[in-house]
Formats: C-alpha cells, sequence, structure tokens
C-alpha cells in the first residue's frame, strides 16, 4: 500500500464513519503513522 492508496481508503472510508457515528483507531508500525496522518490531514477531521 503506498501513499496514494491510504489516501484513498481514508476519502472513502471518512463519509461511513461520519455518516454511521463511528470512530477509527489504529495501531501503526510499518506505516510509521502514516494512516493517523492521512486521516488527520483531511478537513474537520
Amino acid at each position: 500500500m503506498n501513499e496514494a492508496d491510504i489516501f484513498n481508503l481514508v476519502q472513502r472510508l471518512a463519509p461511513q464513519l461520519i455518516e454511521q457515528r463511528k470512530m477509527l483507531a489504529s495501531a501503526e508500525s510499518c506505516t510509521g503513522g502514516w494512516i493517523a496522518k492521512s486521516i488527520t490531514d483531511m478537513d474537520g477531521s
């Protein structure tokens, strides 16, 4: 998975989480925090 893949996944996942009033947690090692960074880069995160 590369940066573009993670970004696209976050773009698809975020609206669903908001609609369902759910939260997401991640424990990252190999990604070095890139998933969390991609999520918090979104406006309104």
